[in-house]
């Protein structure tokens, strides 16, 4: 490739097809707001990326509004025939939200405990505790219906505008959400989920076979469209969330596998998200046929290893992410993360199928010159390593 410089995204798409690239795609997730960018929108990341010479991913959004699975605040005027009444008591440094949506089946609860405006101890978001989940068990599924998005109500804003917009310049794809991510995870406590599927059996598939067909709904309106790429957000149905490599591999991995066949008819790519552990569901992951598999988390927060993952799997997946946000590039030192991106990069390139990039997003506590430091060390070895794919 010595000579011939790639777009960003003939560059990303090349290194998840498994071609040959001029250069290591450089593909961290960051806030466009650590650079002075007032907004994470994509016209910020492709800008951000211009400016540090790196190739932004850039998932822009779901085609369903997913409010309602993420704020118990949500309107629900998009509903049918549902009507909602919140009340909201005072608890001193919190709030707790109730919500009741009244339904023809019959009605739903959730409640929220907030924290006031200028209190910390819930997180930087800050996010709330839920005290009350949503669905209980069998007897909420058919109300829970009249919650779910309807496709009419389905849209990407204005996706095809940035798409023409940055074609060159990043390679936008629309968020499809696994079963339980950002939406069965939020109606139902995961824990009555998890004991569901041995002591409930019929409620955890009912509700496994909803919230499947919410997402393949989503995917192929999409694809009706002409949308071939997509990010595929699994988080939620991590082994990190509790669930067991078995589990994965007999539920998990045939709704995934749905999705990417789906994709790949339309000649698309499927790209992977789970920022997790994935040493032990790499196998099953890598069976669906996904192109290419991130956050690649590894230890201590994760367990991935990049020299197994792709002695295993490399020849049949592509690998995205990588470093360690928070004990590399936000505790370490500007060598440190140099050493590791070295280090990442050298065994990784072998055989293209590879992407440098952080294992979620650039905590925004990092020094400045730690984030520097990895965009420096990323440009200066992403040449040297570009040689080694074939």
């Amino acid at each position: 490739m010595s000579g011939i410089s790639m777009t960003t995204r003939e560059r990303i798409i090349a290194a998840i097809k498994h071609e040959a690239v001029d250069r290591i795609p450089i593909s961290p997730r960051i806030n466009p707001q650590n650079y002075g960018y007032g907004t994470a929108s994509v016209h910020a990341m492709v800008n951000c990326g211009r400016q540090y010479h790196y190739d932004p991913p850039i998932p822009c959004g779901y085609p369903a509004d997913l409010t309602i699975f993420k704020r118990v605040m949500a309107e629900a005027a998009y509903t049918q025939d549902v009507n909602t009444v919140i009340s909201i008591k005072d608890e001193g440094d919190t709030l707790r939200v109730t919500c009741v949506f009244e339904t023809p089946a019959g009605k739903l609860q959730q409640v929220k405990v907030r924290p006031k405006v200028g209190q910390t101890k819930y997180g930087t978001s800050p996010n709330p505790h839920i005290a009350e989940f949503l669905i209980k068990d069998g007897k909420d599924l058919e109300k829970m219906r009249y919650l779910l998005p309807s496709e009419q109500t389905f849209s990407l804003g204005d996706y095809f505008e940035l798409e023409k917009m940055y074609w060159n310049n990043a390679v936008v794809m629309p968020s499809i959400c696994g079963p339980f991510s950002h939406t069965g995870g939020n109606f139902c406590d995961m824990c009555t989920l998890m004991i569901a599927y041995y002591e409930d059996r019929g409620f955890f598939d009912e509700y496994m076979k909803i919230f499947s067909e919410f997402s393949l709904a989503q995917l192929r309106w999409c694809l009706e469209r002409g949308i071939k790429h997509f990010f595929l957000v699994w988080f939620y149905e991590s082994l990190s969330s509790g669930w067991s490599p078995q589990i994965y591999r007999e539920v998990f991995a045939p709704e995934l596998r749905k999705q990417v066949d789906l994709i790949h008819a339309a000649d698309g790519i499927a790209c992977f998200y789970d920022d997790g552990k994935l040493l032990e569901a790499l196998p099953y992951i890598t069976e669906t046929g996904v192109d290419c598999i991130e956050t690649c988390t590894p230890a201590p927060m994760g367990d991935f290893d990049i020299a197994e993952a792709k002695s295993l799997y490399g020849s049949q997946v592509a690998f995205k992410g990588g470093i360690d946000i928070v004990n590399v590039i936000w505790q370490g030192t500007p060598e440190l993360i140099d050493q590791t991106v070295y280090e990442y990069m050298k065994t990784g390139s072998a055989g293209s199928g590879f992407l440098i990039g952080t294992c979620d997003t650039i905590r925004p506590e990092t020094p400045k010159q730690n984030t520097d430091a990895f965009f420096i060390a990323a440009n200066k070895y992403a040449k040297e390593f570009a040689c080694l794919t074939k």
